[in-house]
């Protein structure tokens, strides 16, 4: 493997849905290695692996794609101090809010869990500048709502 990579792409074009479980260690230690972007497409993720993988990309300078993901936030998310130095300009969870993922739009809280946990971090409220969130299932005015109650009102919607 070589020492650095611009973007990784775990489980590109695949409709299998995987559990992160079974690959969170091995995406954990590629990530430093990755210094742009990262995608992970169809994958299964907890609360905890969720927080995991976040403190483990947040040097990607430019984004982190969780496409098409389940990820399960029922409880509050806790960064705790581990977002610190994030440098990521834009997250992305294209799909992941929609009906047949994490279906954010009748579990408005699971959505707003994550958003609070972004903006208690004085260094994703710096560097973080844009959201994608395509196939979300909630009005924008929402959204919007939930980012400015959060801190995060600066980040745009895309």
């Amino acid at each position: 493997m070589p020492n650095e990579l611009d973007w990784i792409d775990f489980n590109y074009m695949s409709s299998h849905q995987l559990e992160a479980n079974r690959y969170i260690e091995s995406l954990i230690c590629v990530a430093e290695k990755v210094n742009k972007s990262i995608l992970l497409n169809n994958l299964n993720v907890c609360k905890d692996e969720f927080e995991e993988l976040m403190d483990a990309f947040k040097h990607c300078k430019e984004i982190i794609h969780f496409v098409s993901c389940k990820i399960e936030t029922r409880s509050e998310v806790s960064f705790e101090d581990s977002l610190k130095d994030w440098q990521t300009e834009t997250l992305s969870f294209n799909f992941s809010g929609g009906e047949k993922f994490s279906n954010w739009g009748e579990n408005l809280e699971h959505f707003e869990n994550i958003i609070k946990a972004l903006g208690k971090s004085e260094d994703v409220k710096k560097n973080l500048k844009g959201i994608y969130l395509k196939d979300f299932n909630a009005p924008e005015e929402t959204i919007m709502k939930i980012m400015k109650e959060c801190n995060l009102e600066k980040v745009k919607l895309m």
